[in-house]
């Protein structure tokens, strides 16, 4: 009978896998570059067309409506996966930007997180825990640009078939996880897979609110404005698959 050889073949550290889902790389090759290029093009119009000759205002448009194309069509790109893997999180409003955040990391995410490796064929043997969430509205933590969250080391366990598919399947999670440097330990079928982790949210909104004046009503609490019960810990926010 022909059997496979990879379970007689001890694998040490031999494969480094870079994982990079497709939301990020829009993000950052795509849409970052696109807008680059506009604020460029819309510099190189409002020098060219006012004060030139027919020829160079026509060109400087153009130039400047095919960069605006280019922006429109990475921002619907990245706005379908904003939609599907971001949490809400609306920095345009410290207070509310507080209790998403919040809710994200006390009640949401570790929950998703080990849920999801259950059901990706390995043996989970990491247990998540989540940075703390911020203090108060004025939390510097709230910014403009990504937050990541580090997950550290994460270890699974099963075949080297399915510790590679595991890794695979962080695509379809409904939150944006960048996962790095996959090391494989033993002899399949009883393999130990390691590979740091961290999850990446972008905010809604391109610039924070302003900061919550000093002895106001004060923080609202972590389940809502109104002080509600917390949601339960593994629902998902609004407008996203329930992968966890």
């Amino acid at each position: 009978m022909k059997r496979n050889r990879i379970n007689f073949i001890f694998v040490p550290i031999l494969v480094l896998i870079a994982g990079c889902v497709g939301a990020f790389c829009i993000y950052q090759y795509m849409y970052v570059p696109a807008q680059t290029k506009y604020q460029a093009a819309l510099a190189d119009y409002n020098t060219n067309y006012p004060d030139s000759t027919p020829d160079k205002r026509a060109a400087a448009l153009e130039l400047k409506k095919e960069n605006q194309a280019q922006v429109d069509q990475a921002k619907l790109e990245w706005a379908q996966y904003e939609n599907t893997i971001m949490p809400p999180y609306d920095i345009t409003d410290r207070r509310k930007a507080y209790v998403e955040l919040t809710q994200e990391l006390d009640f949401r995410l570790a929950p998703m997180l080990q849920s999801w490796i259950h059901k990706t064929g390995v043996y989970p043997l990491t247990e998540f825990s989540m940075k703390q969430p911020p203090i108060s509205p004025n939390d510097p933590s709230i910014a403009a640009g990504p937050l990541v969250i580090p997950l550290g080391t994460v270890n699974v366990g099963g075949s080297f078939r399915k510790i590679l598919g595991h890794y695979e399947k962080w695509n379809d999670f409904n939150r944006l996880v960048l996962v790095s440097g996959l090391n494989f330990k033993g002899t399949s079928p009883n393999m130990l897979g390691t590979y740091n982790a961290e999850v990446i949210i972008f905010p809604q909104g391109s610039a924070v609110g302003p900061p919550i004046p000093t002895g106001s009503a004060g923080a609202p609490s972590a389940a809502g404005t109104s002080g509600a019960p917390a949601p339960p810990a593994a629902a998902a926010p609004s407008g996203a698959p329930d992968n966890g």
